[in-house]
């Protein structure tokens, strides 16, 4: 669910069958990254458009021990970190291209 702070407007993206777990936002380039938890994936939305720009999964397959599950964004040089949970216990560090 997404407010407008200047219009209190409420609007949806779906994520299809992935439920959102954690999310980050890196305010310079108006981008939000969600992880999914167990379907092990990162979405990443276009704050501007509110669409979803790309989705992948995260290091190593699902359902193999990994699953992601905190985010956050350094805003200098806009790396997403991403924590990955079960037998994996790793941190997944994405450099933007």
């Amino acid at each position: 669910m997404l407010v407008d702070t200047n219009t209190y407007a409420v609007s949806h993206i779906s994520l299809k069958p992935e439920p959102s777990h954690a999310v980050a936002i890196d305010p310079a380039l108006h981008t939000v990254y969600l992880t999914s938890g167990a379907f092990g994936s990162i979405t990443m939305v276009d704050a501007r458009t509110r669409r979803i720009a790309a989705s992948r999964l995260t290091a190593g397959t699902p359902y193999s021990g990994r699953w992601s599950g905190g985010i956050a964004v350094d805003a200098i040089t806009h790396e997403i970190y991403v924590t990955q949970g079960e037998s994996a216990h790793t941190i997944e560090i994405l450099a933007p291209s």
